[in-house]
């Protein structure tokens, strides 16, 4: 199982991104929802399941560098919010 671990899941607010992230959240895990569309219906969906998420909306003009986020701002998301 997943329990306790974090993973980021981008296009959480429909679809396949959607269908990944309700299953790794029944799984244990706790789950940041990406999308550039709202994914509140996504954590809504994870919340009544009784799992750990939490949304981000990124405006679609949003890149990251080739180089990811710094390690300050990658811990700061894996800390923000992951409670029910």
């Amino acid at each position: 199982m997943l329990d306790n671990k974090r993973i980021l899941v981008t296009g959480a607010a429909i679809g396949i991104g959607r269908a990944i992230a309700v299953e790794l959240a029944r799984q244990g895990a706790n789950v940041a929802l990406a999308d550039i569309r709202p994914p509140e219906e996504t954590l809504a969906i994870i919340m009544r399941a009784k799992g750990h998420a939490f949304a981000l909306q990124f405006p679609s003009t949003f890149s990251m560098p080739r180089a990811g986020l710094p390690a300050a701002r990658r811990r700061q998301l894996t800390c923000t919010g992951m409670s029910a």
